[in-house]
């Protein structure tokens, strides 16, 4: 969630990290679904003038659908949890649809 009202707070925020030695990458993901003008989209969040000043890249990504999501997660969950380093519970159907919604 992005903080509404604040957004100025977080650009020049951005700006001094930009402006840091770190070499940490900040990624933001942001879904962009018929709802978004509800809660916002890209462009409202870091306007053009925003992505020139702080030199942002945007990936772009086709909408995945909620089935291949918790498909794909159970298979890497599953795999992990075999062969990673710790082994754990796959989470259930339930679980996975909720966070890939």
């Amino acid at each position: 969630d992005f903080p509404s009202g604040k957004l100025d707070d977080l650009h020049d925020t951005l700006e001094s990290f930009s402006n840091s030695k770190s070499k940490v990458p900040i990624i933001f993901i942001i879904s962009e679904s018929a709802t978004s003008g509800k809660s916002g989209n890209v462009k409202q969040f870091f306007p053009p003038q925003v992505v020139e000043r702080l030199s942002l890249v945007t990936i772009n990504f086709n909408p995945v659908t909620t089935t291949n999501m918790v498909k794909t997660m159970t298979r890497i969950a599953q795999t992990e949890s075999r062969s990673g380093v710790r082994k754990f519970q796959v989470p259930d159907k339930i679980t996975l649809e909720n966070l890939a919604v």
